[in-house]
């Protein structure tokens, strides 16, 4: 009697080697994308009624959701707006809860914007672009030390906003900056470039940042 054959598919191994559809993101998604698409709505309203898109100007022209595959490390929403110098985008982190906290925002959202804005080779324009967290609720603490920020940026010399929020920065947690290299490199590449400009508060500044290490 001939041996009856086998023809039952053979079982994909359990290491995963086996090639696999990938999951949708959508399928893989959790509640956050209700917030998301609130977001996404917020601004097709804004732009269709001719307002211009937040932190960056211009009237958005296109809106694309979940953009990491386009090199976007900040990739929940990315909204592009026309200005009158050419295109501008804004990369947004949107997360369905508060997120910051008193201490500040959230450590990896602060690393992803860190990682985008000294990425040479991807696609965020540092002279064009921005990068935002868009959070769900207030947090009062956050709030009063986030507007702080937002005054001390409000001038037209961003020089001297920059060398103000270091110098707020080194003030508040030297010891903590000391110890994470990414933070410490982050500091080096702000300061460079206003030193350089010989701005006596950069210099100073410079100064300070290196007897960190």
């Amino acid at each position: 009697m001939a041996k009856s054959k086998n023809t039952s598919k053979p079982k994909a191994p359990r290491d995963g080697s086996a090639n696999r559809a990938s999951a949708t993101l959508r399928s893989t998604s959790g509640a956050g994308f209700e917030f998301e698409d609130l977001i996404c709505a917020w601004q097709l309203v804004k732009a269709l009624s001719g307002e211009t898109a937040p932190g960056i100007g211009g009237v958005v022209t296109q809106v694309q959701a979940q953009v990491s595959t386009l090199g976007w490390r900040v990739d929940d929403l990315l909204l592009t707006a026309l200005a009158t110098t050419g295109p501008r985008r804004l990369a947004i982190s949107a997360k369905g809860n508060l997120q910051v906290t008193a201490a500040g925002l959230p450590a990896n959202f602060v690393t992803c914007a860190w990682e985008q804005w000294r990425d040479q080779q991807g696609p965020f324009n540092r002279n064009t672009d921005g990068l935002a967290l868009a959070t769900l609720g207030t947090h009062q603490v956050f709030d009063a030390a986030w507007r702080e920020v937002k005054n001390a940026c409000s001038g037209t010399d961003t020089g001297d906003a920059l060398v103000e929020l270091v110098v707020a920065a080194l003030s508040s947690d030297a010891q903590g900056l000391s110890q994470n290299t990414l933070a410490w490199q982050a500091l080096v590449e702000i300061a460079a470039p206003l030193a350089a400009k010989n701005m006596p508060t950069a210099l100073a500044l410079q100064e300070r940042i290196k007897q960190l290490r």
